[in-house]
């Protein structure tokens, strides 16, 4: 009787040990959970003088600077997770070349993290932010679109705009 209750123990520790394991993967219920993505709302970020709500899009436009934020709803997924496919292989695929990554840290303590990166578009050079920032269970995609002509002027006012993220906002 002992050792049949072992080995039950034993079994009972080597099944959830794999259903820890499985888990990490975003598996619920024996099923792959995919992320819904979703328009986010625009009160989520407050934008910097003269961004515009975008026409077209769910978003900000700075027309004297050609800079556009598109804000995108991830739901069932945080922003850790999204960094695991920013991976070279990534913006290779995208045509994008990588400058940099950095973190944010936003005004009410949530945190995220963003890429820098270059592209040509119609001959022009272009500089495009990929940040995400977020809680346990969705992460706000902030793709910010910038002409490189323009980038050195509007970027503080980008990176001060990541900071003032939040989810609760209605």
């Amino acid at each position: 009787m002992k050792n049949l209750i072992q080995n039950l123990i034993t079994v009972f520790l080597l099944m959830t040990a794999f259903v820890s394991f499985s888990q990490e993967g975003e598996e619920r219920d024996g099923e792959y959970l995919v992320p819904e993505t979703t328009a986010a709302k625009l009160s989520w970020i407050i934008p910097a003088e003269g961004f515009i709500p975008g026409t077209g899009f769910t978003g900000y436009f700075h027309a004297m600077t050609q800079t556009s934020i598109v804000l995108t709803n991830i739901k069932d997924a945080n922003y850790i997770n999204m960094k695991r496919g920013m991976d070279d292989e990534f913006f290779r695929e995208n045509n994008l070349v990588k400058l940099g990554e950095f973190e944010v840290e936003c005004n009410n303590g949530m945190k995220g993290y963003g890429y820098i990166a270059s592209f040509e578009l119609d001959g022009k050079l272009m500089i495009r932010h990929m940040v995400f920032v977020g809680n346990l269970n969705q992460t706000l995609w902030l793709n910010t679109t910038a002409r490189e002509e323009y980038y050195e002027l509007v970027s503080k006012e980008l990176f001060e705009m990541y900071k003032t993220a939040d989810l609760s906002r209605n």
